[in-house]
């Protein structure tokens, strides 16, 4: 069976994920949502960010994996909004592996400029 990628529609730009990295981006925002991690909290909070991006992170992972298990839910929707600025912040973190963060550095763009004023 071939991998499943994760596909997330940013202001109806379409961006892709490999099936690993979007498991793993799930995997970390369900430990953000269970109040671990902390120390990456601590992190972001010095670079001037606040803790309110923690509240989407566990819709945001439940979306992830209903589209790692059911091809047929369609892009994961990204709308201005806390779900939107958990995944930004969790990607912004680095969590990736080189290759992948590279195939994440527009959908990261994308979803900085979504929740920027006005965005």
């Amino acid at each position: 069976m071939a991998g499943v990628d994760v596909t997330f529609e940013v202001a109806s730009d379409l961006f892709t994920l490999p099936e690993g990295e979007a498991t793993i981006l799930a995997e970390k925002l369900r430990l953000f949502a269970a109040g671990q991690l902390s120390d990456d909290v601590r992190k972001l909070e010095q670079l001037g960010t606040s803790r309110a991006w923690l509240a989407g992170t566990r819709e945001a992972a439940d979306r992830i994996e209903l589209a790692l298990v059911d091809e047929r839910s369609g892009p994961v929707r990204m709308v201005q909004g806390d779900r939107a600025a958990a995944v930004c912040q969790v990607l912004r973190l680095g969590s990736l592996d080189a290759a992948a963060r590279a195939g994440a550095a527009g959908l990261i763009e994308a979803l900085e400029e979504l929740s920027e004023p006005g965005g």
